[in-house]
């Protein structure tokens, strides 16, 4: 059996070898990641430099909370307590962190998921470098904080009724945003034809919700924090008034065909 630092260390290890080479092509982007995690004590920060894997072990007085604990993730867990704990020349250009193994797989056990012996963490830790690889290789532009602002802003003007340049294309990401956008653009049509007291109201919420959140994604570091429009709800909200007023007759077609917009 393979001890905590011991576990991450082999995950480590795969990515650098040519164990996924065929995957991972770009080692480049490989040797950008930093690798942070923690027990109720301490911060464990890999970095492999040169092939050689440097752990630093860093004291930390926050409660960690268990749902931090049991999973891991492309950004840091529980950002808002551990940043403190890196100095400001402490360059992250790419991260991934979660729960020590023992305390995750611990975790998982409880929540009845499979990842609950020292391969499987070992698999979600690569399966954490897979993201931070993909996301390199092809941003969603909701990883980009300017083209996320300009979608932001060109919704907010749509809401107020006011021109603005549609020729930019979008992305929709998944099923799911597909689904969710179908379903928003319909009640929305339904509403602005039959429902003018709901509409009014929804363009007026939509408008200051969206206002709010432009303030905020302006501030945002999208290696560390996710985009508004990661949620499906907001990205119907967002894409869902861009589509209907570029496309007024098609939106519907466009959706089911499931193309850039």
């Amino acid at each position: 059996m393979l001890s905590d630092t011991e576990l991450i260390e082999k995950a480590i290890q795969y990515i650098s070898s040519n164990s996924l080479a065929t995957i991972f092509k770009d080692r480049n982007i490989l040797k950008t990641v930093t690798i942070v995690s923690f027990d109720d004590h301490n911060l464990y920060v890999y970095k492999n430099i040169d092939s050689n894997i440097k752990l630093s072990k860093i004291p930390h007085k926050e409660n960690v909370l268990d749902k931090t604990k049991q999973g891991w993730s492309a950004y840091l867990r529980q950002g808002e307590d551990f940043r403190k704990y890196f100095s400001k020349d402490y360059k992250i250009q790419n991260i991934i962190s979660g729960g020590l193994c023992s305390d995750f797989s611990k975790l998982q056990r409880n929540l009845g998921t499979i990842y609950t012996n020292q391969e499987s963490c070992i698999a979600t830790i690569i399966h954490e470098y897979a993201h931070i690889y993909f996301n390199n290789k092809n941003p969603f532009y909701y990883s980009d904080r300017e083209e996320i602002v300009n979608i932001l802003d060109t919704s907010i003007k749509l809401y107020k009724n006011k021109e603005t340049n549609l020729e930019q294309k979008f992305f929709i990401p998944s099923y799911k945003n597909f689904s969710e956008l179908f379903a928003f653009c319909t009640e929305y049509e339904f509403s602005r034809k039959y429902a003018p007291t709901h509409f009014s109201i929804m363009n007026k919420k939509i408008t200051r919700f969206l206002q709010e959140h432009l303030k905020k994604e302006r501030k945002k570091n999208l290696k560390e924090e996710d985009s508004v429009l990661e949620d499906p709800h907001f990205f119907s909200w967002i894409l869902g008034k861009i589509l209907i007023e570029k496309y007024p007759s098609r939106w519907h077609k466009i959706l089911f065909e499931k193309t850039f917009i």
